[in-house]
């Protein structure tokens, strides 16, 4: 009755907006998939249309795991992890472990299965904005994620969780929804500039460039590009040398005319695809770091600089605020950037904004870990 008094009310009133009275059906591209999917199938498959619903499990942090199960229920995955959405159905979570087992490895234990699930937060959820990207204004206008947080604690369907802390999938989406982007198409390895905006852009280049596993760089390639306004613009195809290791790395770049980055993005990718076991032969690695931090009335703006001083690439940096006492997270936090990867010799500047109050005396501490990355820690000022 409800459905038909909006629909009546909208005809009488408006009469010419349609009224949508799901966001999954009724003449619209939409109802999923809500389980896991390699992050080619987006390109491949099923980035058309308008999609008003895409779903993917969403694994926590360890912290955010700790917190919402009791000690005895957090490992092996059991029926307790049902509670928590992780279960079969539209989650799809019955193959999530075989999924992450095959692509990444076994998992050794929760802690491991945290890791590796960042890593599959971060490439699927970027592959589901990357794959609208490329067909924005031709043969798609957009999609809607399923959905931006849970109404309880959960494995799948968030981008930050319960306890509002970001995991890697938030800033896979975040990367790949910035206004004035270069990437990676999945499907073909072509390079594109998708420009957002308004305005056009003039005299800006784009570079790729590719590393083994060995941290060593393999090839090179940049091309000019002038994006216009709401377009998406061809680069260059992307030259994969024929010797590579296993599994290798993707850095590209796109500068102005005054050499300024605008955008940069970072892929792991396999050779045959789907096995990145590889990864864990990468040597750990030590950051540096350095911060500071200046006192809003009611927000704390810390600035860090992260080092990579080895010769190996760092995977999947992960900063984490904590109160130095108890070493308990602070919550929420607001990242520029997170979970982002460091070539040799690169370093990255973040900027992170928390409130004061939530420190609840204790001093502020900046904890620095990885894929990769030995764990440390830089004390804010």
């Amino acid at each position: 009755m409800i459905d038909q008094g909006l629909a009546k009310a909208i005809a009488e009133l408006d009469g010419t907006r349609r009224y949508q009275k799901t966001s999954s059906d009724d003449g619209v591209h939409g109802n999923g998939p809500y389980s896991y999917n390699p992050p080619e199938y987006y390109f491949e498959t099923r980035a058309r249309g308008f999609s008003t619903e895409v779903g993917l499990p969403s694994i926590p942090t360890i912290e955010g795991v700790s917190q919402m199960m009791p000690a005895e229920d957090r490992w092996p995955i059991s029926r307790s992890w049902g509670y928590h959405d992780y279960s079969g159905g539209a989650c799809g979570c019955v193959n999530y472990a075989s999924v992450m087992s095959s692509r990444y490895g076994a998992p050794s234990g929760l802690s491991d299965f945290c890791r590796k699930g960042q890593m599959i937060n971060y490439e699927t959820h970027r592959a589901v904005f990357e794959a609208w990207n490329h067909i924005l204004w031709q043969d798609g206008s957009g999609t809607l994620l399923w959905m931006s947080n849970p109404a309880q604690p959960s494995f799948v369907w968030q981008l930050y969780d319960y306890n509002l802390e970001p995991n890697a999938s938030f800033f896979g989406a975040k990367k790949a929804a910035e206004p004035l982007h270069i990437q990676l198409n999945l499907d073909d390895l072509s390079v594109y500039v998708i420009n957002n905006t308004l305005g056009a852009r003039e005299n800006l280049r784009a570079e790729a460039s590719i590393y083994d596993l060995d941290g060593k760089l393999k090839s090179s390639q940049s091309a000019p590009v002038s994006p216009a306004a709401n377009e998406f613009t061809k680069c260059f195809d992307l030259a994969v040398p024929s010797s590579l290791s296993r599994v290798y790395f993707v850095k590209l770049v796109l500068r102005d005319a005054r050499d300024r980055i605008l955008s940069d993005n970072f892929y792991w990718r396999a050779i045959d695809k789907t096995n990145y076991t590889a990864l864990d032969t990468l040597p750990r690695v030590d950051l540096t770091g350095e911060a500071s931090s200046e006192l809003g009335w009611d927000e704390t703006t810390v600035r860090a600089r992260i080092r990579n001083p080895s010769q190996t690439v760092a995977v999947a940096v992960r900063l984490k605020m904590t109160k130095k006492s108890s070493g308990a997270r602070i919550l929420p936090v607001f990242y520029e950037d997170n979970y982002f990867s460091l070539l040799p010799g690169e370093s990255k500047d973040v900027q992170i904004r928390y409130f004061g109050w939530d420190l609840d005396g204790e001093q502020p501490e900046l904890h620095i870990e990885g894929w990769n990355v030995n764990p440390g820690s830089v004390l804010i000022p």
